[in-house]
């Protein structure tokens, strides 16, 4: 389950919908973690729990697991950050706030299974770790390590990638990227053996494999990229696991084999039966014992349905199944600055309200279903992303947070939730809980000057329960809204004998002038519009509409050129109008395939006069709106897109307009974010701000509006690296920061932009000018094997005083080595004064590649391009690493890394610290951030 990564520019768009949910959720949380409308009764016995105590969830019964009742059914969860988080010094907390093992309270509240997932490499070619917990090997011992201790079984989840697989990606780990037919057979038959023949040794053997993760489109692409190709390599995975298990002959103890696939939104049996047909019967048959689904209810249908392929599943296949991963979020709140999967509008595709309640609900009505399989044929449920706490440290990938945090079974400070209980509870006999009305959730309703809103007459109302149910709500008092003009206005309304239980954020747009589009938004299929390619581009109702159910939908399995949609409006008064459309679709079509609005026949003088917009998609559900002015003079003009892309190329237009400028107003407009330093003065556009501190603080005026930003200069609005900001910023390096704000009820205000130059003087380097700060200046360096400076024709070798981003990493200088002949240098200089220790010494390098990419994956030195190397000698030590600067093809422009020479020793208070490099001619490069820090003592009485 790694939608998010996917398509992650999917997150943006998501949490935009949903921006008001953070701070309106009904009735909020008390510090016991219960709704404040909801007085809970007083708790009970432990040995009958009853009803619950106020900081406990009530959790209705699953029959068929009370009274001890199979007590091996699986209560799993998925732990795979754990140690990655325990690495980060995370800690974790039961429910008394008391710290202690992670997996140690998992086990006290019911979980009896864990699921850890395995990549093979999970390293990028540089050999820098990926992120998403590190999963590889040694990382996964050292958490079944743990839960063997506590008598806990494991699930071993084989990806058989470097990183996340999912249906949207099965890529091939790096060392298998060349190898085909048999060869990737005993790729993937050598990993799984090797690997579970050393978990043997080390006395952590899983009693469940699972062969691939969410295998619907196959795995190891393009190789095996169906049903019928992946089989060989999940026959010999198969294989390699009965061969590696020592019970593989006793059915009773033997290593379970999963076959796992993820579900669709609607939660269609067909989904599973297309693949598992495949691997059940003829030459293509897999040898395995259970069957794994992925259900989120906010992906993947009703829990009806779930249940139903369940049963259908078992029956159809005589194996056993498993929901091998679901879960359901605690709160819509953020914490930390990735935007997260979970938010308002998916709580409300689940139904669940976004509480510990709801989030216990969820969970025991997927342990129901599985509960209920007949036979006993449904052996159990994962709740994957338990224990993952927020934090850039330990997030989905390396320098970015987690997008799951608010799905945990724990808080965002590592506190356990009091839906964790649900696994135990559930196998208590007791009443249903009540499902008592708690509060509705606000609507949010547009209208203009003198036009009455419409208001629902049902709300989605929240439950003691945990579950969403709608309300009536009998009248609403529109007295607060004043529809003169406009503004952004709550009125409430009347449920029960409550006047203003429900609530409506109503916002007054000013009056518009007529929109001359026929059939604007496609809802009335073709009406008015003219195809001239209705085989690559055609009104739709089959794609993602901006609004409504109705767009023009383009696509072509082969390049396309001018696949028309157009219509002409006649009638049009000589004059200026605004044209405009809303555009989403592929980000990959080559810069002369680009789709483009386009109006002509406007021009009196010149009939045949294009005037054009281009259409820059930037990926799925990404909607963008694209306007151009266009003037008038023949008393007609034809509007239209012209659909151009190259193989493959897809996209969807819709909400056109065409008519006098729309009339904007401040007064629904959220007010644009600024941005101040820890004192509350204002920064300026182009500001200095420490190294590594806390510093910069983002606000908007408009109350309740959430604010996103980038830090790489991209649109904060498309950009798949936005994040939502949670509190005051520290900067490591030179940073275009540009962020905007929505809040409920309000248009995104504009984008502000801020360019900050990192001041390092507080980090705690140790190297003297480490950021070549000073323009023309090396010392103390010492340079030698080229003349320093440069004549700016044929060489350079200097410190440049820019704080340009890309040009330099943080501050306003860095190294620059250039020339138009082969050339050799060393840059190096002595540090002195050096407590005696452990050191580590850091540099960050871009340049011109110079790489070669083997067959295993990893990127290795091209000695053609350029050999460069960071050296650190001590009297105790020699040490040094080769530095490869990336990009693509030879344009390394802007893309940093980091290199690091550690385990330094110094026993005289001196460090030698030198940067070599052997270039071809034209090779170029920047060198910044030059950092020497002490990370560890060092004993007296020893060599190292």
């Amino acid at each position: 389950m790694k939608k998010t990564l996917t398509k992650p520019v999917k997150r943006v768009a998501a949490a935009v919908m949903a921006v008001a949910a953070a701070t309106t959720v009904g009735g909020g949380w008390s510090t016991e973690w219960m709704p404040n409308a909801y007085a809970a009764p007083p708790a009970t016995t432990a040995a009958h729990p009853g009803t619950p105590a106020a900081n406990a969830v009530w959790v209705q019964p699953v029959p068929a697991l009370e009274h001890g009742q199979r007590p091996n059914f699986i209560m799993g969860a998925d732990v795979s950050e754990l140690y990655a988080l325990e690495q980060a010094q995370k800690q974790f907390y039961n429910t008394n706030g008391v710290q202690e093992n992670c997996l140690k309270i998992l086990k006290q509240h019911g979980v009896n299974w864990i699921r850890i997932r395995l990549w093979n490499d999970p390293t990028n070619s540089l050999g820098q770790p990926l992120g998403g917990g590190n999963n590889d090997l040694a990382t996964d011992i050292a958490i079944a390590k743990q839960a063997k201790v506590l008598g806990m079984k494991i699930l071993l989840d084989f990806q058989y990638s470097d990183f996340w697989a999912d249906p949207g990606k099965q890529n091939k780990p790096k060392a298998w990227a060349t190898d085909h037919g048999a060869a990737l057979q005993k790729d993937i038959y050598d990993f799984t053996y090797r690997t579970l023949t050393t978990m043997k040794n080390q006395g952590v053997l899983p009693s469940m494999v699972q062969l691939g993760n969410e295998i619907n489109a196959g795995i190891l692409w393009p190789d095996g990229n169906s049903a019928v190709k992946a089989a060989p390599f999940l026959q010999a995975a198969a294989a390699a696991v009965r061969k590696a298990d020592p019970h593989a002959d006793n059915p009773s103890k033997k290593i379970q084999i999963m076959l796992h696939l993820a579900g669709s939104s609607d939660g269609s049996v067909g989904n599973f039966t297309s693949d598992l047909d495949t691997w059940t019967t003829g030459n293509t048959k897999v040898d395995f014992d259970v069957i794994g689904i992925s259900y989120y209810p906010y992906y993947h249908g009703t829990v009806a349905q779930d249940a139903n392929i369940l049963d259908t599943l078992a029956a159809r296949y005589h194996k056993p199944v498993v929901v091998a991963e679901t879960s359901e979020g605690w709160t819509v709140a953020q914490g930390d600055e990735t935007i997260n999967t979970f938010n308002q509008q998916t709580a409300y595709t689940a139904g669940y309200t976004p509480t510990p309640e709801g989030q216990a609900a969820e969970i025991r009505d997927v342990i129901n279903n599985v509960a209920n399989v007949p036979n006993d044929m449904g052996l159990g449920v994962f709740y994957w992303g338990a224990d993952w706490l927020p934090g850039d440290e330990t997030g989905w990938e390396s320098g970015a947070g987690s997008s799951w945090e608010n799905q945990a079974l724990f808080d965002f400070n590592g506190r356990a939730l009091p839906s964790l209980d649900v696994f135990r509870e559930v196998r208590h006999a007791g009443p249903t809980p009540p499902a008592n009305f708690v509060s509705a959730d606000p609507v949010y309703v547009k209208t203009s000057v003198g036009t009455p809103p419409i208001l629902p007459s049902q709300v989605e109302g929240e439950y003691s329960d945990g579950h969403y149910r709608e309300v009536s709500v009998t009248s609403w008092n529109t007295s607060g809204a004043d529809l003169s003009k406009p503004g952004v206005y709550t009125i409430h309304g009347q449920i029960g004998t409550n006047s203003t239980a429900a609530t409506a954020v109503v916002t007054v747009n000013p009056a518009q002038p007529p929109n001359l589009v026929q059939n604007a938004g496609l809802e009335n299929g073709s009406s008015g519009w003219t195809s001239s390619n209705p085989a690559v581009a055609t009104p739709s109702t089959s794609g993602t509409a901006h609004n409504g159910s109705g767009e023009i939908h383009y696509w072509s399995a082969t390049a396309f050129q001018n696949a028309r949609v157009f219509q002409t409006i006649t009638n049009v008064p000589n004059g200026t109008y605004t044209l405009s459309v809303w555009a989403e679709g592929s980000s990959t079509s080559g810069a002369s395939q680009i789709p483009y609005l386009y109006a002509t026949g406007f021009n009196a003088s010149n009939p045949s006069e294009v005037q054009q917009q281009s259409l820059q998609q930037y990926g799925w559900n990404i909607w963008k709106q694209y306007t151009m002015q266009v003037t008038v003079t023949s008393g007609q003009v034809t509007i239209g897109v012209n659909c151009n892309g190259d193989a493959g190329a897809w996209g969807d237009v819709d909400d056109f307009y065409f008519g006098l400028p729309p009339v904007s107003d401040t007064a629904t407009q959220t007010q644009a974010v600024s941005a101040t330093g820890p004192d509350g003065q204002a920064l300026g556009t182009s500001q200095i701000v420490p190294y590594r501190v806390p510093y910069v603080t983002l606000s908007s005026p408009t109350p309740g509006a959430t604010i996103y930003y980038t830090t790489d200069g991209s649109d904060p609005t498309t950009s798949s690296t936005t994040e939502v900001y949670t509190g005051p910023l520290s900067l490591t390096r030179n940073t275009e920061l540009k962020a905007y704000a929505i809040a409920p009820g309000y248009r995104g205000s504009l984008v502000t932009s801020y360019d900050f130059t990192v001041d390092e003087a507080q980090d705690s380097n140790l190297v003297p000018n480490g950021g070549f700060d000073t323009a023309a200046s090396l010392g103390p360096w010492r340079l030698s094997g080229v003349p320093e400076g440069g004549d700016g024709s044929s060489y350079v070798f200097d410190a440049t005083d820019s704080a340009t981003p890309g040009i330099v990493y943080a501050g306003n200088g860095a190294f620059q080595y250039w020339s138009a002949k082969p050339y050799q240098f060393t840059l190096s200089q002595t540090v002195t004064g050096l407590p005696n220790g452990v050191y580590t010494l850091s540099v960050e390098s871009a340049g011109a590649n110079n790489s070669i990419l083997q067959p295993d994956g990893r990127a290795t030195n091209d000695a053609s391009k350029a050999t460069l190397t960071l050296s650190a000698e001590t009297t105790s030590t020699s040490e040094s690493v080769n530095m490869i600067n990336e990009g693509t093809n030879t344009n390394g422009w802007n893309q940093w890394n980091r290199f690091e020479v550690p385990n330094i020793v110094v026993r005289d208070g001196v460090c030698s610290i030198s940067f070599t490099v052997d270039a071809s001619a034209g090779y170029w490069g920047y060198l910044d951030h030059v950092s020497l820090v002490r990370t560890g003592t060092v004993s007296p009485n020893t060599d190292r």
